[in-house]
């Protein structure tokens, strides 16, 4: 689900136990909040049949954030993205917030 919705200059790699990290070079913000809600989307849609009774689903919590790359504050994207992922889930499963810093 994640792959699907990248470009080959795109780079994603695992963050944390059940995170993961997507790195969109050259994307202003309208078309990363465009991909991450696609992102969303596409991990919402999947489902495994544990057995017979019991499918399990997906959902995403996003945060994302960009920046100019000659912006002073380029060192703290991670860490911001990381924040607005945490407050996404807080608010409930499959939000998605993102700023430009």
């Amino acid at each position: 689900a994640l792959g699907a919705h990248l470009r080959k200059t795109d780079i994603a790699a695992r963050y944390g136990g059940d995170e993961f990290a997507v790195i969109l070079p050259e994307t202003d913000l309208p078309a990363v909040a465009t991909i991450a809600g696609r992102i969303a989307e596409g991990i919402s849609g999947v489902r495994l049949d544990a057995d017979r009774e019991n499918v399990i689903s997906f959902t995403a919590s996003i945060g994302y954030a960009t920046c100019a790359p000659d912006s002073a504050e380029r060192g703290q994207i991670l860490a911001i993205a990381d924040r607005l992922m945490y407050e996404s889930k807080r608010r409930g499963q499959g939000g998605v917030l993102g700023m430009r810093i």
